[in-house]
């Protein structure tokens, strides 16, 4: 099991008892330090969320006016989050565990509370929109472009990034998908008001692709996990780490076919693409349980093709949130959002499942992890 960058011991060692350390380090835009005192902070990565990673610190308020002024969230205060273990022979064994912005700063009294939310670098760039056609110069995409170059024009365009070569942006790794657009002359221009990082996530789920800002602080463009080998065991008993466990099913949240529509205007008339998708085979199928759908609309150019990729996107996602399982745990911080663990609960069979989120709540060494089950049903489009 994979726990780097921690020692590879850890999936064992996790059992015993170990101290765990954690730090916290801000800074303002320009890289100057913030003295700040963190009495409690949790790190939440979760797959449904944008921006991907948020978290939550509070703290006595502090007694310099400049030092409370500092943290002004429309400064670009950077928060980093670090933690980890300290391995038998004092070894200590601590790693970045979030990348983080200021969002938000609450300063309560008379108990002179600090609390400050911090979210990932989506955060920075999601009320972006082009004041002018010019944000987009060049920017034309059609059948032969791929989705990491589209992508990387949305990162340029509202600054996330300098280009492919930016280190903060895995361009080498991302999808390489083309046909999600149309052919010329009905290729998708981008233009004044458009938001580059909506059009990004759009652009991933016509690809069936997972783009978001990882708890490192790079931009990344992936496909959608397979269920692999566990990265850990949560287990109870003598050699487990599990604290609680709850189990949730609902009809809800769950959806067994999807719809999305797009719809936008062309010479003054407004033009329509729909895509489908439902469950089509197991248990929960539409023709044996009756159809709950999800629906999306989206204002953009579209084809039929990459519709019913969205829908079918959509559909995946919706239809993993019929049963989670909640587990209470020792923080395992390697811990991340489509990895496998493997599950041992008192009753039943040991399971694989994918986390759907991981909150770690680092005073008390540990984490709340959700779970869900890997979609093994058909998918079939319309």
């Amino acid at each position: 099991m994979s726990t780097a960058p921690w020692s590879g011991d850890l999936e064992q060692l996790l059992r015993s008892s170990l101290e765990h350390r954690w730090t916290v380090a801000v800074t303002d835009a320009a890289g100057n330090p913030i003295p700040l005192k963190v009495s409690t902070c949790s790190v939440t990565l979760d797959r449904s969320w944008s921006p991907y990673v948020q978290g939550v610190l509070t703290g006595p308020v502090p007694q310099d006016q400049a030092e409370l002024d500092a943290l002004d969230p429309r400064g670009r205060v950077k928060v980093v989050v670090s933690a980890g273990y300290v391995l038998p022979g004092a070894v200590v064994d601590v790693h970045p565990l979030a990348v983080m912005y200021l969002a938000r700063r609450d300063v309560d009294r008379p108990s002179n509370t600090l609390t400050l939310s911090v979210q990932g670098a989506e955060y920075l760039y999601d009320g972006w929109r082009a004041l002018s056609n010019s944000a987009w110069a060049g920017a034309s995409w059609d059948n032969t472009t791929t989705a990491r170059d589209a992508v990387n024009r949305c990162l340029i365009a509202c600054g996330a990034v300098s280009g492919i070569t930016d280190p903060s942006w895995a361009y080498g790794q991302a999808l390489t998908s083309t046909r999600w657009a149309d052919a010329a002359p009905e290729q998708w221009v981008p233009a004044a008001t458009d938001p580059a990082l909506d059009f990004a996530r759009d652009i991933a789920a016509r690809v069936g692709g997972w783009f978001r800002c990882d708890e490192t602080g790079v931009w990344r463009l992936t496909g959608q996990s397979p269920v692999g080998q566990p990265v850990h065991a949560l287990n109870v008993g003598a050699a487990g780490t599990v604290v609680s466990s709850s189990t949730e099913l609902t009809r809800d949240r769950w959806a067994n076919a999807a719809v999305v529509r797009y719809r936008w205007d062309k010479a003054g008339l407004t033009q329509t693409v729909i895509g489908t998708a439902q469950i089509t085979s197991g248990p929960y199928a539409t023709s044996v349980v009756g159809q709950v759908t999800a629906a999306d609309e989206l204002p953009w150019k579209s084809n039929a093709v990459a519709a019913a990729n969205r829908a079918a996107a959509t559909l995946r996602t919706a239809f993993t949130l019929g049963r989670a399982i909640t587990i209470s745990a020792v923080a395992a911080y390697w811990i991340r959002p489509l990895d496998t663990v493997s599950i041992q609960l008192p009753l039943g069979p040991q399971e694989r499942h994918q986390v759907g989120a991981v909150t770690f709540t680092l005073e008390t060494g540990s984490m709340d992890v959700r779970t869900q089950l890997p979609l093994d049903d058909t998918i079939t489009g319309g």
